[in-house]
């Protein structure tokens, strides 16, 4: 059953993940070559003393960014307003009461929604991450390929050398955990952050005689700001735990192990909350009225 939820849950939501997709794929490609012709464009009028053009095409590259940041911001809030839109029909209107008479356990529900939404999400964000790069690389190349900026290899070189002496074989280990460790965090709070919505929409769709959908906005900024403060407090402990641990042990490399190491548990153990409370007002406290 949870196979079937997957892919009723996929088909809801590609109706937007996959033109966003497909737009930011676009714009990756768009993007670099973009911005190296812009900047090849750019030299080529300054070169010329073109003062009129090199103003104008200034201007045009500010709204272009702009316009570039609007598609990202566009991609990344639409998909999370389709994937809570789509948890609080799914499981708040009156399509409620289809889905918990279905043959299926709340952890079904929850996984279903959890996955499909993680899936999407995990993509748009690895293309607005893509796009950025694009810029950049585009940015480099463009720059390098001007007349007269030439990378010196032999400058290359010498600076590799320089790092790897300083670098000794614990702090290599130390950097490979701590990029790791970071990683692995950014994995879990994404779904730290999906837990937290659909909890926070389901909670108000249970105590709510009347208006749902305010409730389950309400509930969403209680308990954003709750988690906030929360974690807020939680880090100004670790920081000074951490900073007393540099101190003592002068190793910066275990004060940002221990730093990232802290803020890993802190969200495995937030998701783990979210999807518990999650899945006893599913078991429990069941609102169809």
């Amino acid at each position: 059953m949870l196979s079937k939820l997957l892919k009723y849950d996929f088909k809801s939501i590609k109706r937007f993940g996959l033109p966003a997709v497909i737009a930011l794929a676009v714009l990756t490609l768009i993007s670099g070559i973009g911005t190296y012709g812009y900047v090849k464009l750019m030299y080529q009028l300054a070169e010329n003393e073109n003062e009129t053009a090199v103003s104008l095409f200034g201007i045009g590259g500010v709204f272009l960014l702009i316009a570039v940041i609007t598609v990202i911001y566009a991609a990344v809030i639409g998909i999370y307003a389709v994937v809570m839109v789509d948890f609080y029909k799914f499981t708040a209107t009156d399509e409620a009461y289809l889905t918990f008479t279905l043959p299926v356990k709340p952890q079904q529900i929850i996984f279903s929604k959890l996955i499909n939404a993680y899936g999407w999400c995990f993509i748009i964000i690895l293309l607005v991450v893509a796009v950025i790069f694009s810029m950049v690389f585009g940015a480099i190349i463009g720059a390098f390929s001007i007349p007269g900026v030439d990378i010196d290899s032999s400058d290359v070189e010498e600076t590799v050398d320089d790092v790897i002496e300083i670098l000794d074989a614990s702090q290599v280990f130390g950097n490979i955990l701590n990029v790791v460790l970071t990683v692995i965090r950014a994995l879990i709070s994404l779904a730290h952050g999906l837990l937290m919505y659909f909890m926070a929409i389901f909670l108000g769709s249970v105590i709510a005689k009347k208006h749902k959908v305010l409730a389950a906005i309400g509930c969403v900024f209680g308990v954003l700001a709750l988690n906030g403060t929360v974690s807020s407090i939680g880090q100004m402990i670790l920081y000074v735990v951490s900073a007393g641990v540099l101190a003592v042990a002068e190793d910066y490399l275990l004060y940002q192990n221990i730093v990232t190491g802290a803020q890993l548990l802190y969200y495995v153990g937030m998701t783990v909350l979210f999807y518990f409370i999650l899945k006893y007002l599913m078991e429990k406290k069941l609102n169809l009225s």
